[in-house]
């Protein structure tokens, strides 16, 4: 009875580790290890699949390691179509998308982002503890090193790799073919203000006639965690940003946000981001008007100011943390207060004020009139999926992995590394906020109506 009792709790409580030793990292070399590096968007698609992916948990539990560096590791035995024996699957999304690229795509020295843990005699580690979702590791454990130079075998990025601006990712005699694998997803990705723009627009947005008198009173402040008010949420053109974020700063109108004679800090990322990427695709139409029929438009750097009326400042920000930082205080140098009116844009995968509550907080705003994160019917979009799956709401693209032209695809890592590559697609492995779902299985809720092919410069369709 007390046997059985202990098995009831520990399933209860999520302790398999009691049955499963995980390993010790300390000691513990893996005889093979795979390296993911790049976009951070699809990080709890990686919690969730990869140990349930790659490993044979029969034996022995998967470790979770949050090493240095940015990097992240799961530990444990590789199941026996992936060779078996000890397998160390590590992530690292420092510098974003085209990082990771680069990294694939380069026959040059491993680049300085890519230096991460190394398998075998970890130092620096302390207690094991456990794990909360999306994880579905056993255990977790922190470690400092050691750390070594090297090129990821996987890159995930939020847009596909000839839709960088160019001179971003490696060329020349250096340049390696990578295998990529079919789209990972659509991403939705979303303006977001702070409480001060926020307020304003409000207002700008009841003068213009887009919202009624009766919202003067919804301000930022208002908003209740997992309510929000989707029928007052503010609105901004897409043809007013697009002005906002170009070089020169064509305004339509010097009042388009509803705060003349202010400075706004436009809080963008810096050009190796898969983010940044798809807010120029959007709305500048750039890389794609760079060839064929043009009609890319410049985008806005640090030495762009459209003064009087508007300073731009080009806070570029290599995470996506320190982008929501400038917004929520509206200065390039993330003061401690929130001192002026902040603007940028992240993916959906993000949290904001109304999704759980913020120190530092920020809120998403409607794209021409759509909301990225209430329905139609005006109700909070825990998911921020509702509009992008039914095709109305139009900021996202097709994301995309790329396997290393030089890992074999037929042994024990390659085949880890395609298999992490498919099964963060599926829709029945995974269920994230700001992605639409390709492939797996049937769900309605979660499976995207349209795409775009293979080519983010095209429509949806």
């Amino acid at each position: 009875m007390k046997v059985k009792f202990l098995a009831a709790a520990c399933a209860a409580l999520g302790c398999a580790s009691a049955f499963a030793a995980t390993y010790d990292p300390a000691t513990t070399v893996a005889a093979q290890t795979v390296y993911i590096a790049g976009a951070s968007a699809q990080k709890n698609a990686l919690y969730a699949a990869v140990p349930t992916t790659v490993f044979d948990t029969t034996s022995h539990g998967v470790l979770f390691i949050n090493g240095a560096n940015g990097a992240v590791g799961w530990l444990g035995d590789a199941k026996a179509a992936y060779g078996g024996g000890t397998m160390l699957v590590i992530y690292n999304s420092t510098n974003g998308s085209a990082a990771g690229l680069n990294q694939v795509i380069s026959a040059g020295s491993p680049e300085a982002e890519a230096v991460v843990m190394a398998s075998g005699n970890m130092t620096g580690c302390g207690a094991k503890s456990a794990v909360a979702a999306p994880h579905t590791a056993a255990e977790q454990i922190t470690c400092t090193g050691p750390n070594a130079a090297r090129e990821a075998d996987v890159a995930l990025s939020d847009v596909y790799a000839n839709e960088f601006a160019p001179g971003l990712l490696s060329a020349g005699s250096a340049l390696k073919a990578a295998s990529t694998s079919a789209s990972t997803g659509i991403e939705g990705f979303g303006v977001i203000v702070n409480g001060n723009l926020y307020d304003a627009l409000i207002t700008k947005n009841i003068a213009d006639g887009l919202l009624p008198a009766t919202c003067a009173s919804a301000t930022a402040s208002t908003l209740v965690v997992g309510t929000g008010n989707g029928a007052c949420q503010p609105s901004v053109r897409s043809a007013d940003y697009a002005s906002f974020v170009t070089s020169g700063g064509q305004f339509n109108s010097s009042d388009a946000f509803g705060v003349a004679a202010n400075d706004i800090t436009l809080c963008r990322r810096d050009d190796l981001s898969g983010t940044q990427a798809a807010s120029n695709i959007f709305f500048l139409n750039n890389v794609c008007g760079l060839e064929g029929h043009l009609g890319a438009i410049p985008v806005v750097t640090n030495a762009d100011s459209n003064a009087p009326t508007y300073n731009v400042v080009d806070a570029a920000n290599v995470s996506t943390g320190k982008a929501e930082v400038c917004v929520w205080s509206g200065s390039a140098t993330g003061t401690s207060a929130m001192t002026g009116y902040g603007i940028g844009v992240v993916s959906l995968g993000e949290k904001d004020a109304v999704d759980t509550a913020l120190t530092k907080p920020f809120y998403f705003v409607k794209l021409d009139g759509v909301s990225p994160n209430y329905k139609a019917n005006g109700a909070y979009d825990s998911l921020h999926r509702a509009n992008l799956l039914n095709g109305s709401y139009k900021f996202a693209t097709e994301m995309a992995a790329y396997v290393k032209s030089t890992t074999s695809l037929t042994t024990g890592a390659g085949k880890v590394a395609r298999a992490i590559a498919d099964d963060i697609a599926k829709a029945n492995l995974s269920n994230l906020t700001g992605i639409a779902y390709l492939a797996g299985t049937a769900d309605a809720t979660k499976t995207a109506r349209y795409t775009k092919g293979g080519n983010n410069c095209s429509v949806w369709q």
